[in-house]
């Protein structure tokens, strides 16, 4: 999970699309990967749980000058030695965020929001 962030983050997507299983490779190119995540800038990530296969984490983004959170419960599956991405679960949560200036940031880096993430985001 924490590599395919990364990924995400360094822009990647070679690695990404590597990282699905083989039936969800099949219908996805390096190219829909970086343009889903167009526009996107990765700012934080949560793992809050994992069991054998399944990972729940928060991501937070900055996209379109506004903070978001995908809040997901992956299922991974090994083929050939490997775990592999293959589907999610969304939490009700995932979206837009309002996040006050003052506020902890949610990277929790001890800073207010205004002179922590809020910079990246470009608000």
């Amino acid at each position: 999970m924490r590599s395919r962030y990364s990924a995400y983050v360094s822009k990647n997507y070679d690695y990404v699309l590597r990282t699905y299983t083989a039936s969800k490779r099949a219908d996805l190119t390096v190219s829909a990967l970086e343009e889903s995540a167009s526009g996107t800038t990765w700012l934080h990530l949560d793992v809050l749980q994992t069991d054998t296969n399944h990972v729940e984490f928060k991501a937070w983004y900055a996209e379109r000058r506004k903070t978001g959170v995908l809040h997901e419960t992956s299922l991974f599956l090994k083929e050939n030695d490997c775990w592999r991405y293959d589907s999610g679960k969304l939490h009700d949560d995932t979206g837009t965020v309002k996040i006050s200036r003052n506020d902890p940031c949610f990277c929790q880096s001890g800073k207010k929001f205004k002179v922590c993430c809020q910079r990246k985001t470009g608000s």
